[in-house]
C-alpha cells in the first residue's frame, strides 16, 4: 500500500510540476516490469481518466525511448530537422553551498530548479564572508533541501591565491551552465582583479566499480547461504 501511496503522489507532483492537467495528455504509458500489477493499473485508473496504454512492454519502453531520443539528436547533428519535438529538463536542482549571513549555517543555494528545461545558464553573485579571504571553495550539490548536508555532493573547485586585502562585502560571481549530456560546466569570476576559474562537472548516473563489487559480493552471500 505504502509503494502504491508513493506511486499517486509521484504522479500528482509530476502533473502539478509541468503545469499540465489530465486533459492536456493523450497517452498514460506504463513502464517498468510492476506496472504489470493489477493493483497499479487499477491505481492509475483512478488517478486519470485516461484507460493506461499497453501498447509498448513495460521492459521495453525505456530502450525504446533511449533509440528515440538517440535518433533526435543523430538527426539534429546531421543538419536534418526531427520530425518529433523532445524537451529536457534537469531532474533535481543544481546549487552551491554558502553561509547563511545571519546564523553562518550552510545553506543550499538553487541556480537552477529542477524541471528547467535544457540547456540552461544561471547565475548568481555572492560576496566574501571573511576580511582578507585568500581562497573560495565552490561546492555544487544536487538536491531540494535549504539544508546543504541533506543534498548530493557533486564536485567542488577552489580559486586560490587572491589578492591580498579583500574587504568582506567583494563580489564573486558563480555561473552554472547544464547541457543536454549532463555536463555542469561551472565558471567563477571575481569581478576586478581578473581571477577566474572553470571546471566541467558530471553528474553521476551508475554505482562506482567499488559500490558494483560490494553489491555482487552481498548477492553472492546470499546465494550461497
Amino acid at each position: 500500500r505504502d509503494l502504491l501511496d508513493r506511486t499517486a503522489f509521484t504522479t500528482r507532483q509530476c502533473l502539478q510540476a509541468s503545469g499540465l492537467t489530465w486533459k492536456d495528455l493523450d497517452r498514460v504509458l506504463l513502464v517498468g516490469g510492476s506496472t504489470r500489477m493489477p493493483a497499479v493499473q487499477q491505481l492509475i485508473r483512478e488517478l486519470s481518466p485516461i484507460e493506461p496504454d499497453f501498447s509498448v512492454s513495460p521492459d521495453e519502453a525505456v530502450a525504446h525511448g533511449a533509440a528515440i531520443y538517440a535518433r533526435y539528436y543523430l538527426l539534429r547533428l546531421a543538419g536534418v530537422e526531427p520530425d518529433i519535438r523532445i524537451t529536457n529538463v534537469n531532474s533535481h536542482s543544481l546549487g552551491l553551498v554558502a553561509a547563511d549571513p545571519e546564523s553562518n549555517e550552510d545553506r543550499n543555494v538553487i541556480l537552477i530548479p529542477r524541471n528547467t528545461p535544457l540547456p540552461a545558464t544561471a547565475r548568481r553573485v555572492f560576496t566574501i564572508r571573511k576580511e582578507g579571504q585568500r581562497s573560495i571553495r565552490i561546492q555544487v550539490v544536487e538536491g531540494e533541501s535549504d539544508w546543504a548536508e541533506e543534498c548530493a555532493q557533486l564536485g567542488r573547485c577552489v580559486v586560490r591565491d587572491l589578492p591580498e586585502g579583500l574587504k568582506v562585502g567583494s563580489t564573486v560571481e558563480v555561473c552554472f551552465q547544464y547541457n543536454h549530456n549532463g555536463r555542469l560546466n561551472v565558471s567563477v569570476t571575481i569581478p576586478g582583479i581578473g581571477r577566474n576559474i572553470a571546471q566541467e562537472l558530471q553528474r553521476p548516473h551508475s554505482l562506482t566499480k567499488v559500490e558494483l563489487d560490494r553489491w555482487r559480493a552481498i548477492v553472492s552471500r546470499d546465494e550461497v547461504g
